[in-house]
């Protein structure tokens, strides 16, 4: 099973695992206003989002557990 890393306009950044088997897997509130950028390293072991408010968040996965560190940046 691999995961679809996803946006919202409200801010939020969901992960689903894929194929879609099941609903959300985790969901984080992270900006202030809608998430423009999602990207994932070459290694997934790392989640890039940016959004409107001028903030980058750098997720750093761990896998097989929902463990995440988030760190922010902002502009």
């Amino acid at each position: 099973i691999q995961n679809l890393v996803v946006g919202t306009e409200r801010g939020n950044i969901k992960v689903y695992n894929y194929p879609l088997i099941s609903w959300t897997f985790d969901e984080f509130n992270a900006h202030h206003g809608e998430v423009t950028q999602v990207c994932v390293s070459p290694d997934a072991k790392f989640v890039f989002t940016g959004g409107i408010d001028g903030s980058i968040f750098i997720y750093s996965v761990t896998e097989y557990t929902n463990e995440t560190e988030i760190y922010k940046l902002s502009a």
